[in-house]
């Protein structure tokens, strides 16, 4: 029986300094999925079990890991289920680098995503930018 391959990706979130955004961070479930050329990856829950992660000024780093390789990365879908006591949450720029092919990809979000900020969305899909 052949072993899975598995592909890993850090996935480097900057959400804005203090001094920028108030409110920037945020207390809902935040989901990911990476698009590349060869395929899309699962549905990734993006926080930590101990840890608070996603808050104002942070740079948070998550593993994430794919069955097979994504090839190019064209796109970043992100969205959150709008829960806890502070959804609303301003996200700056997204991070995506491939530890065994050493490419990165970087996607310039600079957008709220929220109910109750700018166009009230809660979902949105960035294009990649080669850094």
């Amino acid at each position: 029986m052949p072993s899975r391959i598995k592909i890993q990706y850090h996935i480097k979130w900057i959400l804005p300094p203090l001094t920028v955004r108030l409110g920037s961070g945020t207390t809902a479930d935040v989901f990911v999925e990476l698009t590349g050329e060869n395929g899309v990856s699962d549905i990734h829950c993006i926080k930590h079990p101990q840890f608070p992660t996603l808050f104002r000024a942070s740079v948070d780093t998550f593993l994430l890991t794919t069955k097979y390789e994504l090839g190019d990365i064209l796109s970043l879908h992100i969205w959150h289920n709008n829960g806890g006591s502070s959804p609303n949450w301003y996200l700056s720029r997204v991070k995506v680098y491939n530890v065994q092919t050493k490419k990165s990809w970087l996607f310039i979000c600079r957008n709220w995503l929220g109910l109750g900020k700018a166009d009230g969305k809660i979902e949105r899909l960035f294009p990649a930018k080669h850094p």
